[in-house]
């Protein structure tokens, strides 16, 4: 194992190295990669996934999740969970991929669940959005609505089977209660606010990376065919975006890339992963996620429609749209709360931050 871990290390810093080397001689690919992350996190990302961060964070540290419980008589006998982690489950069908790890991570915090227990419900909490899914993929990608609920469909089938699969034991892995009292309306608030930018900021970072080591990859693909598969892998919404095969795109939502695998793992620093069994989880979502698609289309008699790899993701589908709008009102609005809910210092570089 000493020898394994010593090989990673040695492997990621001569990645580094060669990516250090790539910026120096190729500055361009990297700015054109840097600006196709920002526009992705800027369009796409920050719009559908802060807003919604910052709600649900509410909700839990504000205790209202705990009402879920009611459910675990029944949610336990049939999932092996517990009315409020069952809801933190459904919310990651609805927030896309790192809130469910997000959500994870907060109850692991707070001691609402063993950090051995969120390894194993994170194991099927990894899931794209409708929005994502639906707008981005089916509408944006691929001109059909239709083709995106039945990836969506599929996709959360796939995490279901899996939630059977990977059934936790809550009894085995029963955290040490904690009786800590909960923030209150105000401090929740401001609470809710600062981790949902937090994580938001953290998920950018890791897009606009990878979208850059996307850039190289897709450049020396040219020279080195095999370096195509790789970029397949890294980022999930640039590589759905390059195929026209819906089975692979329905693959590829349900493996969620190395860009999120990184932000699941940043955002989950509470949570005990066992990264093995994680990845395995990822590559068997993908292939169940495939098989459903191809059960649901034939079954349904659905023509899918040609499409060609030339087909360019488009931001239309977020951007032009009340989404970006109201996004940034709340988030003027928050900025605003969380401004004259502190107490001011009389300088003002630090009443801001």
């Amino acid at each position: 194992m000493k020898r394994v871990n010593t090989f990673i290390k040695f492997s990621v810093v001569a990645a580094v190295i060669a990516l250090l080397v790539l910026i120096v001689i190729k500055p361009d690919i990297c700015k054109n990669g840097a600006v196709s992350g920002i526009l992705l996190c800027g369009r796409v990302l920050i719009p559908s996934l802060f807003p919604f961060s910052v709600c649900v964070l509410f909700l839990m540290k504000s205790g209202m999740t705990d009402y879920a419980k009611k459910l675990s008589p029944v949610t336990t006998r049939l999932l092996g969970l517990s009315g409020d982690m069952f809801c933190i489950v459904l919310l990651s069908f609805l927030g896309g991929y790192p809130i469910g790890a997000k959500l994870l991570n907060e109850a692991a915090k707070n001691k609402k669940i063993s950090s051995k227990a969120a390894g194993r419900i994170l194991n099927f909490s990894v899931n794209a959005g409708p929005a994502f899914v639906v707008a981005a993929v089916g509408n944006g990608i691929m001109g059909s609505k239709k083709l995106g609920y039945i990836l969506l469909i599929s996709h959360i089938a796939a995490s279901f089977i899996i939630m059977l699969l990977a059934r936790p034991h809550p009894e085995k892995d029963k955290a040490e209660i904690s009786n800590k009292p909960y923030p209150n309306t105000a401090d929740c608030f401001v609470l809710s606010v600062s981790d949902g930018s937090a994580v938001t900021l953290s998920l950018c970072a890791f897009v606009i990376l990878f979208s850059v080591i996307s850039a190289y990859t897709e450049f020396f693909s040219a020279y080195f065919n095999a370096l195509v598969y790789l970029s397949n892998i890294l980022e999930v919404t640039t590589a759905v975006a390059k195929t026209g095969n819906i089975y692979f795109i329905s693959f590829l939502l349900g493996f969620a890339g190395i860009s999120v695998w990184c932000q699941i793992m940043s955002a989950g620093r509470y949570i005990k992963i066992n990264f093995l069994s994680f990845a395995f989880f990822r590559i068997l979502h993908g292939i169940i996620s495939s098989i459903l698609t191809a059960v649901i289309i034939k079954a349904s008699g659905f023509a899918v429609p040609c499409i060609t790899n030339s087909v360019k993701f488009s931001f239309d589908v977020f951007y032009s749209t009340p989404a970006l709008s109201v996004s940034l009102l709340i988030m003027g609005i928050l900025f605003l709360i969380s401004v004259f809910s502190k107490k001011q210092a009389g300088k003002l570089l630090e009443d801001v931050v």
